[in-house]
């Protein structure tokens, strides 16, 4: 892969904010050392089972379906590593603190790229790994010190009160030992470069054949998308977390996926770009659109588990 930010700085497949060396899928298995089973849970069958009977309504479960019922296994896979396994927060944070803070680190290290406070080397090469570090840009320090405690605040969960500890210097201070002239770095598995991972195949199918599923057993009261903010009662909703441009480009209806896809039109087969909405739709196993279907919809496995037996299609 060549190209700029198509790459990582040592020009391997995966993010420009990962500074893995390895030419090698990499697992860590622990976030910064430590075990993620203390913070994160391995989806179970349970969770699969609330993900298609418990929600009625479409914007909640393709919330939810990113986090419990899938994301741990990225984490416990991929793990973080690098310059991060040695870090000591302890003069600056209290124990639970310095927890928190590896395990978000992943989420927090690729913010702080997206708003422009930290920077990675366009190019690295083996013979110069050890220079191969983040740059923050704290040519203007005010700017840079409340990005960084933004994001403390958010992904470590501690409220205004907890921060009042901070200030400026110490701020500076955290990034220097975590950040600024650093290398930590995510596994495969944590990141854009997750297909890459033979484990990474079995994850995502599982969750659409469990979509399939649920719109064959329990389908959606509302399925609707786009929630009109101007009804009675309308509520401001959200569609991304976080959003480089603003107005969560990409996480609309409307919006166009990245790549061509081949679809009958007029009775020819023509390229074009699917919209997130028509994807769903031929997501949707009534409409017979998908190129593939599943040998079947059970869970034999699930069996054993208290409420978490999956009824068979044909009981329904």
């Amino acid at each position: 892969v060549t190209g700029g930010d198509l790459a990582s700085p040592y020009g391997y497949m995966r993010a420009p904010w990962n500074l893995n060396p390895s030419s090698y899928v990499t697992r860590y298995h622990k976030v910064c050392g430590l075990s993620p089973d203390a913070v994160y849970s391995w989806p179970t069958c349970t969770n699969h089972f609330d993900l298609t009977f418990n929600y009625t309504t479409w914007y909640d479960w393709v919330w939810d379906v990113s986090y419990t019922p899938h994301g741990p296994v990225h984490l416990f896979i991929g793990g973080m590593g690098g310059s991060c396994n040695q870090m000591d927060l302890s003069p600056w944070l209290t124990e639970h603190e310095e927890k928190m803070f590896k395990y978000m680190m992943f989420a927090m290290q690729k913010n702080l790229w997206r708003s422009y406070a930290i920077e990675f080397p366009k190019y690295c090469t083996q013979d110069n790994s050890d220079e191969c570090t983040i740059r923050c840009n704290t040519d203007d320090e005010l700017t840079f010190v409340g990005a960084l405690r933004g994001q403390m605040t958010g992904m470590m969960r501690l409220n205004t009160t907890e921060m009042e500890k901070f200030n400026n210097e110490t701020i500076m201070e955290i990034a220097h030992a975590t950040f600024c002239g650093r290398a930590p770095y995510g596994g495969d598995h944590l990141e854009s470069s997750s297909p890459t991972e033979a484990s990474f195949w079995p994850i995502h199918p599982t969750l659409d054949r469990l979509y399939q599923y649920k719109q064959l057993v329990a389908p959606f009261e509302e399925d609707v998308w786009d929630l009109d903010e101007s009804e009675p009662g309308g509520e401001v909703q959200m569609y991304c977390i976080y959003s480089m441009e603003g107005g969560c480009k990409g996480h609309h209806a409307g919006d166009l996926c990245f790549t061509e896809s081949i679809s009958r039109v007029n009775g020819t087969y023509e390229k074009s770009y699917y919209t997130n909405y028509e994807m769903r739709t031929a997501m949707t196993p009534a409409t017979y659109s998908l190129p593939y279907i599943y040998n079947d919809f059970q869970w034999d496995h699930c069996a054993q588990v208290t409420n978490a037996t999956f009824p068979r299609v044909g009981d329904m």
